[in-house]
């Protein structure tokens, strides 16, 4: 059951996952600047946005004195389950039934586009 997945998820944070939520948001943060692209994409909040040049220290920053009750504060207050919609990526065949099994509310295909099946606009 869905549910599952997320009942208790920020009760159940620990301190480990504090650390690894650290390290999966900075490592992630390198790879921001692989690419000139990349790094040219981090001048857009500074340009559109207002923030300092330094705004990526800043975050950093931040997010190395988030503690636990930090994250568990975010946790509870974001991962509304019953706001949540999950998109499920992959064969029909294999992964409709899945779905259905779990879902609480209606199941809408789309196809490769992002249009529910039956309504495309090309029959």
């Amino acid at each position: 059951m869905v549910r599952a997945m997320l009942a208790g998820y920020s009760r159940n944070f620990t301190p480990a996952d504090v650390q690894m939520t650290r390290q999966k948001l900075i490592k992630g943060r390198a790879r921001d600047f692989e690419s000139l692209d990349l790094k040219l994409r981090s001048l857009h909040p500074i340009l559109h946005f207002g923030k300092g040049m330094d705004y990526i220290e800043q975050e950093q920053q931040m997010l190395f004195a988030m503690e636990l009750a930090d994250y568990r504060q975010i946790a509870n207050k974001y991962l509304n389950e019953d706001r949540m919609i999950y998109l499920v990526v992959g064969d029909r065949a294999s992964q409709l039934e899945g779905v259905k099994a779990f879902a609480k509310g209606e199941v809408v295909e789309l196809d490769i586009y992002g249009n529910p099946l039956g309504e495309r606009a090309d029959g």
